[in-house]
């Protein structure tokens, strides 16, 4: 019988228990019978366990013997003799098996009374203990007896025995833990695994089948020669710890992908395969010619392959949520390789092999990247790719951490290969005349020119005349050499051919070639037939009529080479078969726009409704199969267009029409392929497309030439940008929102408002808003009233925001601008730094310095300030493991975080040169290397920090260079390295900026900016900049032309760039803003003569002017009638307003409070008689009103019913039903106020601050009830008197066990276990039969995501005649409850018997009470710009079910959202 163990198992055992339990562990560890029990043993605890015996064993054989009742000495005894072989056995059995196993051992330290007044300790110390590795040991002050037996629990010798179990269980959970977690990691499929690095990479495949596609064409032998070169040997024998770089270069077509392919072949079998990551640029593929692709494709492989990595990178997506499809490839290569992969440690060289760099879209930016690697991995990086002078000049720098070796691969090195490979070919067609298989070999290799594609398509073009020696000779005669020549003579060909098949030929090739990517054949086909009708097989065909420039494998269409490529486009002008390139993208660009602008498409998209991240790849797939040239009409239109001729009117007037009409269905195909981004690139192109048109408008309208207006398409860039900023999220839940929703809530000028919203009759209907044009503001966040903010800095998916007074860090999900957490350094922080590669902030304060986990997020590592000094500046280094903390006393440290122990120091002053003041800032540059500085009055010093031994450098601003030393000079402000140049920005008190070029130690004065604030953009494509005044503009770098401005009134502190530079945010004050212009969406850098007409022009074009209206006073409370016709505001000015509801009108002041302060409840009686409000320094108003009259229809009369004083802040209002009481609830104190007499009825106070809320009675007018965590309670409207009530029979009323025999106090309501005491009740509400009351709790204290988190639902049943509310009867209701908590972002009330609220994705959410929690239904979303905390407060969901939003100072109203 197989014996299972679950649960862990510790082992405790006394003496000989102890060699009892040793002796069975190796037992059962010899038996599978027992393999469960032994598996689930974690540690053993020995008390007084004679291991190697005890002189007591003799002692007690010889009492034996001599006892008079007779006795003899016992075996067993005599082995537990002091080292007896027995013993020594077990011990080295138990040794042999208990690696895994934690021991502890505990000896006694008392001798034991043996009787007769004989003491004598019965396990000595060195007995007592085992003395292996994993051990540990210590005495305890007893004898042998009473070594387990303990007075009580603070007996210290129990103290000692529990904390040493404690420290077991504890380190068993921590390992359960993580072995759960390892396990869930490893149980994966590879199927699951490759899906869940596609959700984080944008990779589902490596490159295996691009490396069997160019792996096939080798022959036995070919490449060889690379493994004797030296340059070659040097590189892979290398032992040293830096990177080695071998570049491989040769001129186009002589094999260098084949030669890569043997390479990888050649690694995989002398090394393990596992270390060995590879990836072929392709320049006729858009994806995978970028190195973002690249970078996303070696991280794909080495995930699949190394586990440590891969774990590494799921809890970086788990715990920020970030996908690095959407990243820049610099973000991609400081998150994931520097901060990752660069830190692994492997036992073997990690190699490299990366094919064709020139093709790349960055082939010198990644380059310098390459050559600038500092890893504790062994890498080997081998290049190959095109002579270039960039590339040479990269690779030839010198002073870089990485080897770098050159090879040229010329013709003499592949000859021998092109010699083996006609051989081959030759030998198998023509058999058996060895002189005619020469003279033929010769002929062929003397063209060839040491180029493999030219030997092969000679040989294909010539296999078909394998007839008579007279036509192989003919052929070989007709056969040009070099590839141009040959290219030309395959075309000729191709243009002789009758006018169908050569028209059907130049189409396939005008596709081919100028496709985004390869096609397949069933793409293809589908591109085709409008023109050409159905094909017998595609294949066939253009095998037959494209000679051959195009090869087909695994169904995939392909130009033969790239040089190919290049020819057809090129050099084929005057050719009978021209490509155009501009002529062949509009072709496909207005087949892909007539493939589109198809009715059929919103029925079939709108079939998947409603779905969600998890269905698109399926969605995907189906949509693939059934309609195979969609994905690539969507996906690639708009690159298409970008490059189409910009003079075509008909195709401009293409383009307005699909925007005109079926661009909502594009938008919702393009959400079901599962890249939103696609979006925001259209966007690009079509603003590349549009600069093209203007610069040539400008050419021919000297001409006087009339084009077609593109004001209509330069609205839908704006449009496309902003509809993924603002309903991205939402949109990808939702696909088909798009149709209804999304034009509902653009603004009214907007296009698509303008284009579709008017044709959506059944879509929501919104009042109430003033702005008829986008917001560049996302989100407009208040800190805290009182609180200041004075640095910002972003992340991908976070910003966090520094309070320096009080040293406290607010981090916000950049995603939805909402709060996580809040970490409090509790002293004032000197300075701050996030690491790059990492989810780590380091805080400086006054007397220490922390490191934050920002995931987490909580404090991970606190130590003290180095001395009496304060920091100015820290950093992180590259990999995250040490800190730069730069101090006043001109001092740089390098902390090690794991010691918290100082490396290294560097005194930044020059000998001689302590006479000074501290200095007045310190910057880090972003290698850690070196560091900028200026004292008060003196010029800015750049200090080595790699050379102790060099001055520093000084920038002397021009106006300065006269000075002498003892004068004064410019004061320098601000100063920002350059991240992707040797440029520093110094920003001088006169608001001029100096450009410092570290390299020509030159300067570029701009003394027009008028900047007080500066930072740059992680590319360092972008300054951002603030003046005085609180404008914010954006320059391009290095033209510094202007892009952006924003006019905005506001004092800014502090800028921060997002990381991919499409957002900016500011602070200032108490609010931080989050902006995210258009014009930050640039058109997109095209190719070639393209990239000037476009891309430069889009750069250097009239900037975006942005006027941010944020002079609105900001409502703070808000209140609506009960008719939905009317509601009113209260204002951070103290006023109190009413408006219209359906127009949003402003009819009335009403009254006011003082101007400073601000009123923060409004409460209104559901007849509107009576309206009531408190500001934030206790004043409390009430007025009576009256409706206007027939004689005055608009005029609403205000008469005063109280203005008092209240000693706290008011929690919340309550008019009873007949207006006739209003009560005051403080948090310590209730008034109660009569409305008719004006006067104070009834006042409770209590001891302590309450989290619960009043409500009035369903069904007795002189009853409230109490809601709060603990109980609910009736009181007494006139005296706030506790209400009594007779109890029933209790077979008559099940629901209320708890109700006494006799009279007993309202229920008691026990709170869910997992509500807290420090949370209050935040809303109650009931259903429309008035027999259900539900209330929700929040915490009181906590960041936003407790308030998520923590949020709970309670339902109670008040019927009438019961009036004591009772827990609900159903037992399932309540579970339901529970769980639609996990989904309620906030409760909004009840409509019917639903309840209404805001689930986690702030989607306005119904549920019919009882049915099961995932049935609750979605009605309509609320955009991201909308959302913040104090809209949340505020918002209104009425009977009638109105939604009531505030929004930047007005009052937002969305109709028949539910009906929706």
């Amino acid at each position: 019988m197989l014996i299972v163990i679950q649960h862990p198992t510790i082992f405790v055992a006394h003496s000989l228990g102890g060699l009892v339990v040793k002796k069975a562990f190796i037992l059962g560890s010899c038996d599978k019978q027992f393999k469960q029990i032994i598996d689930s043993i974690r540690a053993f605890v020995f008390m007084a366990t004679p291991h190697r015996g005890s002189d007591f064993a003799n002692l007690l054989n010889k009492g034996l013997t001599i006892n008079p009742a007779g006795g003899s000495a016992k075996n067993y005894i005599t082995e537990l003799a002091k080292n007896s072989s027995s013993l020594q056995d077990i011990n080295e059995q138990f040794r042999g098996l208990c690696g895994n196993v934690s021991l502890v051992s505990f000896y006694e330290t008392l001798k034991t009374s043996l009787g007769l007044g004989i003491k004598k300790y019965v396990v000595e110390k060195d007995s007592g203990v085992l003395g292996l590795p994993q051990e540990t040991s210590g005495p305890l002050n007893a004898d042998h007896n009473t070594i387990c037996k303990y007075k009580n629990a603070s007996d210290p010798n129990f103290t000692m025995v529990t904390s040493n179990l404690c420290r077991i269980i504890a380190s068993i959970i921590t390992k359960v833990d993580q072995s759960s977690l390892d396990s869930r990691k490893r149980r994966l499929s590879t199927a699951e695994l490759k899906k869940r690095l596609d959700q984080i990479l944008g990779i589902s495949n490596g490159p295996e089948l691009e490396f069997r596609k160019i792996h096939q064409r080798l022959m036995n032998g070919s490449c060889a020669w690379i493994l004797k070169s030296d340059p070659f040997l040097a590189w892979i024998d290398s032992q040293s710890d830096s990177t080695q770089l071998l570049w491989l270069s040769g001129p186009p077509g002589i094999g260098k992908s084949t030669l890569a392919t043997f390479l990888i072949d050649h690694i995989c079998h002398n090394w393990p395969e596992d270390y060995c990551l590879y990836s072929f640029f392709n320049q006729r593929d858009f994806q995978k010619r970028s190195v973002a692709y690249l970078l996303r494709s070696l991280a794909f492989q080495l995930a699949l392959q190394n586990e440590d990595f891969r774990n590494q990178l799921f809890d970086l997506h788990e715990d920020t949520g970030i996908c690095f499809y959407t990243q820049t490839w610099q973000s991609i290569w400081e998150r994931i390789f520097e901060g990752m992969v660069f830190e692994l440690d492997l036992s073997s060289p990690s190699f490299w092999v990366i094919d064709a760099l020139d093709e790349s879209d960055a082939p010198t930016g990644f380059a310098n990247l390459l050559t600038n690697i500092q890893s504790k991995l062994h890498l080997k990086i081998l290049i190959l790719s095109r002579f270039s002078k960039d590339l040479s000049m990269v690779f030839s720098e010198i002073n870089k951490p990485v080897t770098v070796k050159e090879q040229r691969v010329s013709s003499a090195n592949v000859m021998d290969d092109i010699r083996t490979y006609v051989d081959n070919i030759v030998k198998k067609s023509i058999p058996g005349d060895t002189g005619f298989q020469s003279e033929v070999m010769a002929q062929v290799l003397t063209k060839a020119s040491g180029s493999f594609l030219w030997v092969r398509l000679a040989m294909e073009t010539i296999q078909s005349n394998w007839h008579t020696q007279e036509d192989i000779q003919h052929a070989l005669t007709e056969l040009p050499p070099g590839m141009s020549s040959l290219y030309a003579r395959m075309l000729s060909k191709i243009a002789s051919q009758p006018d169908r098949p050569r028209i059907m030929a130049q189409r396939i090739l005008t596709w081919v070639v100028c496709a985004s990517r390869p096609l397949t054949v069933d793409e293809l086909l589908c591109a085709l037939s409008p023109e050409f009708g159905a094909f017998v097989s595609l294949e066939n065909t253009i095998a037959e009529i494209c000679d051959h420039f195009i090869v087909i494998e695994d169904s995939t269409i392909n130009v033969i080479h790239q040089t190919a490529k290049q020819f057809l486009l090129n050099e084929t002008k005057d050719s009978p078969l021209s490509i155009s390139k501009r002529q062949g993208n509009t072709l496909i660009a207005t087949a892909s726009l007539d493939f589109l602008s198809d009715k059929k498409w919103r029925p079939i998209l709108t079939a998947h409704d409603r779905a969600t991240k998890v269905d698109l790849k399926s969605t995907s797939n189906a949509l693939d199969t059934a309609y195979p040239f969609l994905n690539y009409a969507v996906t690639s239109w708009a690159y298409h267009t970008s490059v189409a001729d910009a003079d075509s009117e008909e195709f401009v007037a293409l383009l307005d029409r699909f925007f005109a009409n079926f661009v909502l269905s594009w938008i919702n195909a393009v959400v079901l392929f599962g890249n939103i981004g696609v979006l925001i690139r259209a966007a690009q192109y079509l603003k590349a497309f549009i600069e093209r048109r203007k610069q040539k408008s400008i050419h021919q309208n000297l001409k006087t030439v009339t084009v077609v207006d593109t004001e209509f398409l330069q609205l839908w860039t704006v449009d496309l940008i902003k509809i993924v900023g603002k309903f991205g999220n939402s949109l990808t839940e939702y696909p088909t929102a798009i149709y209804k929703m999304i034009p509902s809530f653009c603004p009214k000028k907007s296009i698509t408002s303008r284009t579709y919203n008017v044709h959506s009759r059944s879509g929501l209907s919104i009042t109430g808003l003033s702005s008829d044009n986008w917001d560049d503001n996302l989100s407009r966040i208040n800190i805290g009233g009182d609180e200041t903010a004075c640095r910002i800095f972003a992340t991908d998916s976070l910003f966090i925001v520094l309070v320096a007074t009080g040293g406290t860090l607010i981090i916000f999900n950049a995603e939805t601008c909402e709060e996580k957490a809040r970490l409090k350094h509790d002293e004032y922080v000197t300075a701050l730094c996030i690491s790059g590669t990492r989810n780590l902030i380091a805080t400086a304060g006054n007397k220490t310095i922390r490191i934050w986990d920002a995931a987490s997020p909580k404090e991970i590592m606190s130590f003290p300030r180095p001395g009496q000094v304060r920091v100015v500046a820290i950093q992180f280094d590259k990999a995250s493991h040490r800190i730069l903390v730069a101090s006043d006393d001109c001092f740089i440290r390098c902390f090690d975080l794991l010691s918290q122990q100082v490396k290294w120091s560097y005194l930044a002053e020059e000998a001689g040169q302590s006479d000074h003041s501290c200095p007045r800032f310190m910057v880090f540059s972003p290698d850690a290397t070196c560091v900028a500085m200026a004292y008060r009055g003196k010029p800015v010093l750049l200090w080595n920090l790699l050379d102790a031994g060099i001055r520093p450098r000084k920038c002397v601003a021009k106006v300065d260079k006269w000075k002498t030393a003892n004068e004064i000079f410019s004061a320098a402000e601000v100063v920002r390295w350059h991240p992707e140049s040797r440029h520093i920005l110094i920003l001088y008190q006169d608001t001029s900026i100096v450009v410092w070029d570290l390299l020509e130690d030159g300067q570029i004065l701009l003394d027009s900016i008028g900047a007080r604030e500066m930072t740059c953009s992680a590319d360092g494509n972008l300054i951002l900049t603030s003046d005085y005044s609180g404008s914010i503009k954006i320059w391009g770098f290095p033209q510094f032309n202007l892009i952006y401005h924003l006019t905005y009134n506001e004092s800014v502190r502090d800028l921060a760039f997002s990381p991919n530079a499409q957002r900016f945010y500011d602070v200032g004050g108490s609010l931080c803003n989050v902006w995210e212009p258009e014009a930050l969406v640039r058109a997109v850098e095209l190719d070639g003569d393209d990239q000037s007409s476009a891309y430069e022009n889009s750069m250097s074009s009239e900037p975006t002017l942005s006027l941010d209206n944020n002079s609105r006073v900001q409502i703070t409370a808000l209140a609506c009638d009960n008719a939905d016709q009317y509601y009113c505001c209260g204002t951070e000015a103290g006023a109190v307003t009413m408006h219209e509801m359906k127009r949003g009108k402003k009819l009335k002041k009403l009254y006011s409070h003082s101007l400073v302060t601000s009123v923060v409840m409004l409460e209104w009686s559901r007849s509107s008689r009576y309206i009531v409000s408190a500001d934030d320094c206790g004043r409390v108003i009430a007025k009576r009103l009256e409706r206007p009259t027939s004689k005055a229809p608009t005029k609403w009369a205000v008469y005063p019913l109280l203005d008092i004083a209240v000693e706290s802040c008011v929690t919340h209002f309550l008019f009873d039903s007949t207006d006739s009481y209003l009560l005051i609830s403080m948090p310590a104190t209730d008034i109660v106020w009569s409305i008719p007499t004006k006067s104070e009825l009834c006042r409770r106070n209590y001891s302590e601050v309450r989290g619960g809320r009043w409500f009035t009675h369903p069904h007795d007018k002189d009853l409230l009830i109490w809601v709060d965590l603990q109980q609910t309670t009736l009181y007494e409207w006139k005296t706030l008197a506790q209400h009594f009530v007779p109890s029933r029979p209790q077979h008559s009323d099940p629901g209320n066990s708890t109700v006494s025999q006799q009279l007993a106090p309202a229920i008691t309501v026990t709170a869910p276990l997992s509500s807290s005491p420090t949370s209050k009740v935040a809303q109650v509400a009931i259903t429309r039969d008035r027999c259900v009351l539900i209330y929700e709790t929040v915490p009181t204290i906590g960041h936003q995501g407790d308030l998520t988190s923590k949020r709970r639902l309670n339902a109670l049943s008040v019927s009438p005649d019961s009036l004591v509310p009772k827990q609900l009867a159903s037992e399932k209701t309540r579970a339901q409850l529970n769980l639609l908590s996990k989904h309620v972002e906030k409760l909004l009330g009840t409509l019917q018997n639903q309840l209404v609220f805001f689930n986690r994705q702030y989607w306005l959410c119904t549920w019919e009470i009882g049915e099961p929690a995932e049935k609750y239904v979605k009605h309509f979303f609320l955009p991201r710009d909308w959302l913040n905390a104090e809209m949340l407060r505020l918002i209104i969901f009425t009977d009638m079910a109105t939604l009531i939003c505030p929004k930047n100072g007005e009052v937002a109203v969305i109709w028949d959202g539910v009906g929706f």
